[in-house]
């Protein structure tokens, strides 16, 4: 098995971009020659292209002494030289790439061990969206095992296949890699890597592991060393992290919930009574990709009797007039999902449609009213729940009132009955009630809000009186 570490993989000097060598550097060097971040890399003048106005901006000079602890400058190309040592190996970015997480990411792996019990030795992460949240790595989980391993003093390793190193030390400068080839069986192709890491960090015991995440291939790669039982379920203890957003992840909600919101009225404007559910789901998916968001999230779209399914697949049933039309759905950006419902009439609906609409608007706004700092999440169901039940349709209304939301589109914590734990300052979740009448149609209102120091936030801003297109 070939351990893989970064640090061997040295240049004596280079053009890096200057944001992501701060980074990851662990040694000082010497700027010999800086130029601008966004002129073409193929540029005849780059040795000569640096401007003093760069140099103003960030107060650095050819000559000058870079270490570690300085701040990211995004905007600057420098060639380095060693003041001792070698230098890691870079990367050279066409585009300049967006400033890594590092420290963050420290500090979540720092409070995951202060959350686990004392005696666990270390976290096995699968791929999953919580391997991204403490590591910065994404990947699919595929036929080759993958794992990253983080322990409380050392730091982090993965498993990776070959061919994944790149990718893994991207994400991860400071990982040490160790790797295995291409097998008709990569587990047992892994196995002897992993064998490897344990006995390098000196693993004995207990170990946490993501049981909603974790399959049973990645199971079969540790079980050898550890028994089901030496396995605790790391998921509570990620759960309950990745409910407290920081300011980065909000603001980065903030702005996925924003494009939503403008894709969502852009194509009401284009809805017309003769198309498809699934020719409307197309159009969102189109504007998706033409927007900053990095892909389409979730989609339903349902009109006529078929809004009476809470949850179903789009269909290809023509829209007609007077149908209302339900459209669930949301982007991804930077990994963070928006999840927005809006019910639209085309063309004037009956009076009952109408009445359920107006209920449901009024549960919506009674739940939001009951978002604060302290008040269990039950309470968010309840106060909903109440006004749809005095209206008469409580038995149509079939689901919890919302969810959270952040790196999956449903992820902990879920506002239901039962649900004694309380709303905290960080949580970002979904308010949804909706009222589902057979052969007459439904209706769901569905926002996003966060909790802040200030109180909930609201980050969808579509409008909820009733659209008639």
């Amino acid at each position: 098995m070939e351990r893989v570490d970064d640090r061997r993989r040295f240049l004596t000097s280079g053009v890096v971009e200057l944001g992501y060598l701060f980074e990851t550097v662990r040694t000082d060097v010497t700027i010999v020659e800086m130029r601008d971040a966004l002129l073409p890399r193929e540029d005849p003048d780059v040795a000569e292209a640096f401007t003093d106005i760069a140099a103003e901006r960030h107060e650095i000079h050819t000559g000058h002494r870079v270490t570690a602890v300085e701040a990211a400058f995004q905007d600057v190309l420098v060639r380095v030289e060693p003041t001792r040592g070698p230098i890691p190996r870079q990367l050279y970015y066409d585009r300049v790439p967006q400033v890594t997480m590092a420290e963050p990411r420290q500090a979540r792996r720092d409070r995951l061990f202060e959350q686990l019990d004392d005696d666990v030795d270390a976290a096995f992460l699968a791929p999953s969206e919580s391997l991204f949240y403490f590591t910065g790595l994404s990947m699919h989980k595929s036929e080759r095992p993958a794992l990253a391993v983080v322990t409380p003093e050392s730091p982090p390793a993965l498993v990776v296949p070959q061919l994944e190193v790149d990718r893994a030390l991207d994400a991860m400068p400071d990982a040490d890699c160790f790797t295995y080839g291409d097998a008709t069986d990569p587990v047992s192709a892994a196995r002897p890597a992993f064998a490897d890491l344990v006995d390098d960090r000196g693993i004995s015991g207990p170990v946490a592991a993501e049981y909603r995440a974790t399959r049973l291939l990645e199971l079969d790669l540790f079980a050898d060393r550890f028994g089901f039982d030496d396995v605790r379920d790391l998921g509570p203890t990620a759960a309950a992290l990745r409910a407290r957003k920081d300011d980065t992840e909000l603001e980065t909600m903030r702005r996925a919930a924003a494009i939503t919101d403008e894709i969502l009225q852009a194509t009401f404007e284009e809805i017309t009574p003769g198309m498809r559910e699934v020719d409307v789901e197309r159009e969102l998916r189109r504007r998706v990709l033409d927007s900053e968001a990095d892909e389409y999230g979730v989609g339903i779209v349902t009109s006529g009797p078929r809004t009476a399914l809470a949850h179903t697949n789009t269909g290809v049933r023509e829209i007609e007039t007077g149908d209302l039309l339900m459209i669930d759905m949301g982007v991804v950006l930077d990994g963070y999902y928006s999840d927005i419902t809006r019910t639209v009439a085309v063309g004037e609906p009956g009076e009952e449609a109408r009445e359920i609409y107006d209920v449901v608007r009024t549960a919506a706004r009674r739940s939001r009213e009951t978002v604060a700092e302290g008040v269990a999440y039950q309470e968010l169901d309840r106060a909903a729940r109440e006004v749809i039940e005095d209206a008469g349709y409580g038995e149509y209304f079939p689901h919890r009132v919302g969810h959270g939301l952040g790196l999956e589109g449903h992820e902990p914590p879920y506002l239901v009955e039962g649900n004694d734990e309380t709303v905290a300052v960080g949580n970002a979740f979904t308010i949804e009630p909706g009222v589902y009448v057979p052969e007459l149609g439904g209706v769901r209102i569905e926002d996003d809000v966060v909790v802040t120091e200030n109180g909930a936030e609201s980050l969808t801003s579509t409008t909820r009186e009733l659209q008639v297109l």
